[in-house]
């Protein structure tokens, strides 16, 4: 058979409808040797048509109206959600001419619309505007004391290393930053009676996920003297929306969105030389198109930016100008309760995924059978060449919360360089993390992304011998040899680097930066491994008409040559 994985997680890129699928098999154990880079095989064989003319069609219909409703949508007095599932498809299958030509297609597509409320928590109108003098936080007993927050910008040293600064009277925070003002005049008002002291999950929203798959795929087969040929392709397709609980266009409205476009097709041969020797060879091409987006990518004008704060000098470092700002008041700070509890305001910074992958297989067999003995070898050859755009950014963030030792920039106790000191002891003194923004301390940062789009081939091939025995009625043997080789990935522009443990550093150190293709050093991201032997040994014996034992013994070896984190910059952590 041929692979159908990808070379960014190891993942399927083809799935054949189930009317398709002639069979489905699981083989974890008497593993055979044609079988590399896993513990276990998943094999799928397609369906050909016949001579007569087949077909069948399917409908699916779920609904809410014949939902229960949940538990948790009776506890918080909410109607059952949305739940609307239309699954549908068919297939039609047969001859094309008599005994020597066949098809066999079929089609499936899912409309599903799924609704889901959430409970989550958004600032009042005072707090928004950075009164806090209504706000409580939690004391070191959990119980809901008055907010307090300390001016950053006035302070008394009391040491070399100590500094206090001054508390504002009433958490009232004067003259607020007015790109904070701005950034939270986009959340809603509060809707629900909250469940504490804390106005914790003082918004209720409800949204209606939309899914939606299309998957097509394909078979014809043709018989001519010795020779079987086959030909399959499809192509699968899904899409999953999902809307924002609140905002709207440019700054927070739009939906997120991941799909896959994923195209294939396969060619093979099965050659019948003698009543006892067989060929097989195929080849098959498949791609993968994953995207991820979220947040507003496009309509933030400069205008917008001015009055977020952002210096129009700076503009040209954004990655992506347009894109609306990554604003999360609640992600840098120590407090705790009312006022470091807010929803995420706006999100999109790891959502701006663009992968595509071109993966080509080609295997090969030939199968002997010779009395008592079935002697097969064979091998086969993959080139997983994979692109991937996922910058990690878009255009600006707030608060700056990855580059700052500040923390919320408003506790109580702060040492030299901004951290903070021994003397913040108790919450109420720990201040308040959406202040930050207000205060306009450590506001935004820009960060240019990672703007190396890498375009990488994956190779992988393999050789293998494998040998069943049928020593007598009731024992049979399984002996097999498979080799492999994984080389360490390439990239067609040599913008990769590796570390050398062996090599010495500039300053003498142990432990060197590697840059593939330069000082001695091959493409591959890491040295090729030569001796990547997997012995296979099986047996089953048959106790009587009803009882089977099976065991085995095998090494394999797992993908190297595959794996992707969710940046250019990390390869396989």
């Amino acid at each position: 058979g041929l692979a159908v994985m990808g070379g960014g997680y190891n993942e399927t890129s083809v799935v054949p409808n189930t009317e398709g699928l002639r069979e489905v098999r699981v083989i974890a154990n008497n593993f055979s040797a044609e079988y590399g880079r896993g513990q276990a095989v998943l094999s799928m064989s397609t369906r050909s048509g016949i001579n007569d003319y087949h077909g069948q069609a399917t409908y699916m219909l779920r609904n809410e109206f014949f939902n229960a409703n949940t538990f948790a949508n009776k506890n918080n007095n909410q109607p059952r959600a949305a739940f609307k599932v239309h699954d549908f498809g068919g297939a039609i299958g047969g001859r094309i001419i008599r005994d020597r030509l066949f098809f066999f297609s079929s089609y499936h597509a899912l409309r599903h619309d799924r609704g889901s409320s959430s409970l989550m928590t958004v600032p009042t109108p005072l707090e928004r505007q950075g009164n806090f003098s209504r706000t409580f936080i939690r004391d070191e007993a959990g119980q809901p004391v008055p907010a307090a927050t300390f001016d950053p910008f006035n302070v008394i040293q009391l040491g070399p290393d100590l500094f206090r600064r001054v508390a504002v009277p009433n958490a009232i925070i004067p003259n607020p930053h007015p790109a904070a003002l701005k950034a939270h005049s986009y959340y809603p008002d509060p809707n629900r009676t909250p469940d504490d002291a804390f106005n914790t999950n003082n918004f209720e929203a409800y949204v209606v996920q939309t899914v939606r798959r299309h998957n097509l795929s394909n078979r014809v087969d043709f018989l001519r003297g010795k020779h079987s040929l086959y030909a399959s392709g499809g192509i699968s397709w899904a899409e999953i929306v999902t809307p924002r609980p609140f905002g709207k266009s440019p700054f927070n409205g739009a939906p997120g969105s991941q799909s896959d476009k994923n195209p294939y097709i396969q060619l093979g041969d099965t050659i019948v030389v003698s009543p006892t020797t067989v060929v097989d060879v195929r080849y098959g091409l498949s791609r993968i198109h994953a995207k991820l987006v979220a947040g507003d990518k496009t309509g933030f004008t400069p205008e917008l930016y001015d009055q977020f704060g952002v210096p129009r000098n700076l503009h040209p470092l954004m990655l992506f100008f347009g894109e609306a700002p990554n604003i999360h008041p609640n992600s840098a700070g120590i407090g705790s309760g009312g006022g470091s509890n807010w929803a995420r305001l706006t999100g999109g910074m790891f959502n701006s995924k663009n992968e595509g992958q071109l993966n080509h297989s080609l295997t090969g067999s030939i199968t002997k059978i010779r009395g008592r003995w079935t002697h097969k070898m064979g091998g086969e050859f993959r080139n997983l060449l994979s692109n991937y755009a996922d910058p990690e950014q878009g255009s600006v963030n707030y608060p700056s919360e990855w580059h700052s030792v500040g923390n919320n920039f408003n506790f109580e106790y702060v040492t030299a360089n901004g951290g903070v000191a021994g003397d913040t002891r108790t919450n109420a003194q720990r201040g308040i993390n959406a202040a930050r923004m207000l205060y306009g301390a450590g506001l935004y940062w820009i960060r240019p992304g990672l703007n190396v789009n890498p375009a990488f081939s994956q190779k992988y091939m393999a050789f293998y011998s494998q040998n069943d025995w049928r020593a007598t009625t009731k024992l049979t043997l399984n002996l097999g040899l498979r080799w492999e080789l994984q080389p360490g990935p390439t990239e067609r522009f040599n913008r990769m680097s590796a570390y050398d443990l062996e090599a010495k550093s500039p300053f003498g150190t142990q432990g060197a930066l590697a840059f593939v293709g330069v000082g001695g050093y091959s493409r591959n991201l890491w040295d090729t491994v030569y001796n990547n032997w997997g012995p296979r040994l099986g047996a089953a014996y048959q106790l009587d008409d009803r009882t089977v034992i099976r065991g085995g013994f095998g090494i394999t070896y797992l993908p190297t040559s595959t794996g992707y984190f969710p940046s250019p910059v990390d390869y396989g952590a």
